[in-house]
């Protein structure tokens, strides 16, 4: 039996890119992505580079519940 959904544990370890995220005046940008159904704490890591060229980086903790 098939329901189309697939039961194979998810272990990409790029979950969102976008090229071209826009940040408000205060330096904020939201963004939102599917996570795993594994429950959970994890770590997401933000990477990029402002149209000036500097690098940018932000690591943050989630917690994936039920």
């Amino acid at each position: 039996f098939s329901s189309g959904i697939s039961r194979i544990p998810d272990f990409r370890t790029t979950l969102y890119w976008n090229p071209q995220v826009v940040f408000d005046k205060g330096g904020e940008a939201k963004i939102e992505f599917y996570t795993s159904d594994d429950t959970g704490e994890y770590v997401v890591d933000v990477e990029g580079y402002t149209s000036s060229g500097n690098r940018i980086r932000k690591t943050q903790n989630i917690i994936v519940k039920k």
